[in-house]
């Protein structure tokens, strides 16, 4: 599935995630592996194909399956699909999700020590000047004072 988005074959990635729904599972982990695979490979298709307002009706199935299918999820996969929300809200300016969204990764990343991409901390951390400018956030701004007079290097995400 992600060879053909990569390739630009969306059809071909269309009726892999149709197949993928048609599998009959017998437990709980092929479930969530299925569900995850369903979830990534739509998302994955809806932003290559610049078809954000789908990719922004999939957030609910994607918060669904990250509640319910939460153990089963490896750390990665969820901050995939967390970024990859996080996106599609601030290209639709929908900035408040899009903060929540910021919040949800920096959870991933604390509470299953889980380690993003430098590049992709780094442009985390460019998204949220973005985000918190878009919502008037003061009590970051606090923050950003509070980190020059410590002469503190910024952290990645926010703090809470």
């Amino acid at each position: 599935m992600s060879c053909a988005i990569s390739d630009q074959q969306y059809h071909l990635a269309q009726a892999t995630i149709q197949k993928i729904k048609a599998l009959k599972v017998n437990d709980a982990d092929s479930a969530s592996e299925q569900c995850q695979n369903i979830c990534y490979g739509q998302q994955m298709l809806y932003l290559n194909t610049g078809d954000f307002q789908k990719a922004h009706a999939l957030i609910p199935q994607i918060k669904q399956a990250l509640d319910i299918h939460s153990e089963q999820i490896n750390p990665s996969r969820k901050y995939s699909l967390g970024y990859n929300c996080l996106i599609t809200c601030f290209i639709l300016s929908k900035y408040d999700e899009a903060h929540q969204w910021l919040i949800e990764l920096q959870h991933i990343r604390h509470l299953k020590k889980y380690e993003p991409r430098k590049d992709v901390q780094q442009f985390l951390q460019i998204l949220q000047l973005a985000i918190f400018y878009h919502i008037n956030s003061i009590e970051f701004a606090h923050s950003i004072i509070r980190r020059i007079e410590r002469k503190d290097v910024p952290r990645p995400l926010v703090d809470q």
